[in-house]
């Protein structure tokens, strides 16, 4: 019952712009190819559930990327998110604080 609990809560996976993706680029493939970086980075701040994605990335304590940032054990990796530039955070933050007034940093 806990399995089919936890697959019922990541529903909101099936509104992700990654959806249909190999999830790898997510992880190794990100972690290994810098041109790929920028092409995810730039697709996550413009994913409609980025929020959703960080929120289970950070409460899971989640590897790879998840609402646009990487993360390592729950929290951002400075190794995989120093490519990002000024402009690069800038959208990421609009699409994960939209509607709801809280603040990331």
């Amino acid at each position: 019952m806990e399995g089919a609990k936890a697959m019922a809560d990541l529903g909101w996976k099936e509104d992700g712009k990654c959806v249909d993706m190999d999830v790898d680029i997510f992880f190794e493939k990100y972690e290994e190819d810098i041109g790929l970086r920028a092409v995810i980075d730039r697709m996550c701040a413009r994913c409609p559930i980025a929020q959703e994605c960080l929120q289970w990335g950070i409460s899971h304590h989640e590897w790879g990327v998840w609402g646009g940032i990487y993360l390592e054990n729950g929290e951002k990796s400075d190794e995989y998110n120093n490519h990002k530039t000024d402009e690069v955070w800038q959208e990421l933050l609009l699409q994960l604080t939209h509607d709801t007034g809280q603040a990331y940093e």
